[in-house]
């Protein structure tokens, strides 16, 4: 790459990072020719170098948005067959425009077909079941998910079939199909294993606790629950700790050993306020409350949720399941990252 072809992508960049997501889909039409692997590896390249100089939280995450704009949410490294239609998608679904970005996904769908680009095939379709995910057109999301993990599995990029077989999971279990988000689970847990990935694994485990407990086979969830328990508290990861602790106390509430269930619910309660980790408090307190009214103590189960109701409302809590990048994977796998349901 010469110096003036740099000199035009560091120029884009800086253009990008300065201006509004909206504003980002107008200056990616007027310079298609600059949207190619070489503007992402001089992003790459540029972002620790320019984070490091400027030492700015809101710059930083700036940087890594753009970085998620330009790869998409399924890779970790440039598309061979990367265009600004693309690259618009993945702004638009940034902004909730899902049908918008629909129509920008199905153009490089096509783009990336052309140049027989399978990875970038797999990942427009993933991106084209997320538009349909978010909202709540599980069917249709389901059906570009399969495809997405066929090429997925052909190619061999385990990390990105886990994360679509994320989503698949998801679909099922909120159309309360739970067969077969346990089935699809037990396929994450498989990838975590070979790859060796104990904080997927543990995320796992703990999502097959849920679909488990969905099922009301409260007994193996608990069994799941404890496993993933194991291994978070082995990583690290706090948070996924607080919420295994949870389930668990769940267990023990549906076998009527009311005072353990409290004892657990309080040590994750005790915990999540270690770790300023709020959701997971508010959780907690509901169960309290809930294990306090199975004892008939109603003060005390109606001080536990007005707490766990006044948390909710400081922090505006949304159970919505927040997208994970494999450029933020070193997070998840480092057990510092938690993913976040719309439900349990």
């Amino acid at each position: 790459m010469n110096q003036k072809r740099c000199q035009s992508y560091l120029e884009l960049i800086v253009v990008l990072l300065m201006n509004s997501k909206a504003a980002r889909c107008e200056i990616l039409k007027c310079n298609q020719s600059l949207v190619n692997t070489d503007l992402i590896q001089t992003t790459l390249q540029s972002a620790s170098v320019l984070t490091v100089l400027r030492r700015d939280c809101h710059f930083s995450n700036n940087f890594m948005e753009l970085i998620r704009q330009l790869l998409g949410l399924y890779t970790d490294k440039p598309l061979q067959g990367i265009s600004s239609e693309f690259v618009i998608g993945n702004v638009c679904l940034d902004m909730r425009e899902f049908s918008k970005a629909r129509e920008f996904y199905e153009q490089a769908l096509d783009i990336f077909r052309i140049v027989s680009d399978r990875s970038g095939e797999g990942n427009a379709l993933a991106l084209i079941g997320d538009t349909f995910y978010h909202q709540d057109a599980f069917y249709q999301a389901i059906k570009y998910y399969k495809q997405a993990q066929a090429i997925f599995l052909a190619t061999g990029a385990l990390l990105s079939e886990a994360m679509v077989l994320y989503q698949m999971r998801a679909s099922y279990y909120f159309m309360s199909q739970y067969a077969q988000a346990i089935e699809l689970t037990e396929r994450r847990l498989v990838i975590a294993r070979e790859l060796l990935l104990r904080s997927l694994e543990a995320h796992a485990l703990h999502e097959q606790g849920n679909n488990y407990q969905a099922m009301n086979n409260i007994s193996q969830a608990e069994k799941c629950y404890k496993q993933s328990w194991a291994i978070a508290k082995e990583i690290g990861a706090g948070e996924l700790q607080v919420q295994n602790l949870r389930g668990i106390g769940d267990f023990y509430l549906s076998q009527g050993w009311i005072k353990d269930a409290i004892w657990i619910y309080r040590e994750g309660w005790y915990s999540a306020r270690q770790l300023s980790y709020p959701q997971g408090e508010a959780s907690c307190l509901q169960s309290l409350a809930e294990a306090y009214l199975c004892l008939g103590d109603l003060e005390k189960a109606k001080k536990y949720n007005q707490q766990s109701v006044k948390i909710k409302q400081d922090i505006g809590i949304a159970f919505v399941q927040k997208p994970v990048t494999l450029v933020e994977c070193d997070y998840l796998f480092q057990g510092n990252f938690t993913d976040v349901e719309r439900s349990p």
